[in-house]
């Protein structure tokens, strides 16, 4: 199960075009980040992101599923049966993502931030 981290539209993070190669920044890893309802933006973790900014790249499609587990019904129905999976569809030109099995359309942006930011760093503690 892959889960989305939510950002403010305000965030610190700061998006780029992604229309050209020179968006690219040294140093910097793209996140894509989907847009939700309420202003907010849910990125899609740095690994699969990376994986999709490079399939655009190559010229080649980018997409990707996403199983929400327990939590939530997907919109992929496999033999008439519901699952917990969605599929989608980026393209990177027009900034958006399209839901391949009910044509829902969202934007999205790239937003280049270190490494640093978004590798996990374990301090030992569990919050309150």
């Amino acid at each position: 199960m892959h889960s989305a981290l939510a950002i403010p539209a305000d965030s610190a993070v700061q998006p780029v075009r992604s229309d050209s190669d020179s968006a690219a920044q040294p140093g910097k890893v793209p996140i894509i980040e989907v847009a939700f309802n309420n202003g907010m933006w849910w990125s899609i973790p740095w690994e699969m992101s990376q994986a999709l900014y490079e399939k655009h790249l190559q010229g080649e499609n980018a997409g990707y599923t996403w199983d929400w587990g327990e939590h939530r019904t997907g919109s992929w129905v496999h033999d008439n049966q519901e699952t917990s999976i969605n599929r989608y569809l980026i393209n990177f030109d027009a900034g958006e993502q399209t839901n391949i099995d009910n044509g829902r359309l969202r934007t999205i942006r790239v937003a280049w931030v270190d490494h640093a930011d978004v590798a996990p760093r374990w301090t030992g503690q569990i919050p309150e």
